[in-house]
């Protein structure tokens, strides 16, 4: 007898223990996803399992509850083991209805179906313990050995495949929108048990507003991120096309530029070319009363530099030439390579005084 009463509440703390380690891991898992669901109607699940779990505990087993009976030991440890068993129901229960079935693995779903197995073996062994009626041992064992079952099967098969399917990352919409059918489907649970005599009228009443009430606001959260998504989805659209007129517009603004230059610059001197200068002497002619000046050179004995030396000294000779004119650059010169050893100058004034000034930098004829 003395073995017996020792023992029992060493495993009171044992199912304590192995209780708390399940609700550990559920909620680090909850940690780690939380971006994966929408927080309101993560907020507005919790809240309605919650109602329904305190509704059907109240009835099921507060009511049936002898508290005179308990030491303050033991209401302790009733009374811990009891919130931590339904905290553990609620968030695995929160878990499957926030996600989508065919992101989780078979293995990992035959886990959470054992962890519910388990908090229930432990509820009927609380029942067993602590209450009036007694239901035998039979149920619990039954529920303890299918739990274990499923734990060791999902994670033998986790040994061989990935928890998840790793497609968390891509952006979509929250998993657990438009889940509300599980806890629909669990709000049958108390009319069961209503009809059956084990929950009264105010338990269910309690529970049936509560429903209607989380059907209404997860009718508007959900309306309300699905318009949020939109104008998200909206937003990214038009900043990925800004972006991307942004790059076509840079693209052509060089495009042009390379085109401009390429059809008013000669490639090997940099100055203007042969078309584009006779366009600048167009230009002065169109303008009334306009006085210009066109000067001509070409350089003497260059055929002989590129005979003795080669090309690709003449085409140096052709860039000193060119250079000496930048460096005798006035504002109101343009200079051209018009031919291959020929060179023009368009001055736009034909005053002697202004032509006095530019005669000293003139380049001289190699």
């Amino acid at each position: 007898m003395a073995i017996g009463s020792l023992i029992k509440p060493i495993s009171h703390y044992m199912y304590l223990a192995s209780i708390l380690l399940l609700l550990i891991t559920i909620i680090n898992y909850f940690a780690k996803n939380i971006k994966r669901w929408h927080r309101a109607q993560l907020i507005l699940d919790i809240l309605i399992m919650m109602i329904m779990i305190l509704g059907v505990t109240s009835a099921v087993f507060l009511s049936k509850f002898d508290a005179q009976a308990l030491t303050s030991s033991q209401w302790v440890t009733l009374t811990t083991i009891l919130v931590a068993d339904l905290l553990t129901l609620l968030m695995i229960l929160v878990l499957i209805s926030s996600t989508t079935l065919s992101k989780i693995s078979v293995g990992l779903y035959m886990v959470v179906v054992g962890m519910c197995f388990y908090v229930l073996n432990n509820l009927i062994g609380i029942y067993n313990d602590y209450m009036v009626l007694q239901i035998g041992q039979s149920i619990p064992n039954l529920f303890r050995i299918f739990a274990f079952s499923l734990f060791a099967i999902g994670s033998q098969y986790e040994n061989k495949k990935m928890t998840l399917k790793n497609d968390f990352a891509k952006k979509g919409s929250p998993e657990n929108l438009n889940k509300t059918r599980l806890a629909i489907f669990l709000s049958i649970i108390p009319l069961i048990l209503f009809v059956l005599g084990f929950v009264n009228l105010t338990h269910f009443a309690i529970i049936a507003i509560a429903v209607i009430f989380y059907q209404l606001l997860s009718f508007y959260v959900q309306k309300t991120a699905i318009m949020e998504m939109i104008l998200e989805q909206d937003r990214y659209l038009k900043d990925k096309l800004e972006a991307l007129v942004d790059d076509r517009t840079m693209e052509l603004t060089k495009a042009n530029k390379a085109l401009y230059k390429k059809s008013t610059v000669d490639d090997l001197t940099g100055l203007y070319n042969r078309s584009y200068f006779i366009q600048l002497i167009e230009d002065q002619i169109q303008i009334d009363g306009n006085h210009f000046s066109v000067f001509f050179m070409d350089l003497d004995r260059f055929k002989i530099i590129n005979d003795l030396h080669g090309h690709d000294m003449g085409d140096k000779v052709l860039k000193i030439i060119a250079d000496r004119f930048d460096s005798s650059m006035c504002d109101l010169c343009h200079y051209a390579r018009v031919g291959g050893d020929e060179f023009a100058i368009l001055f736009r004034d034909d005053s002697p005084d202004e032509l006095e000034k530019i005669k000293p930098s003139r380049p001289r004829a190699a």
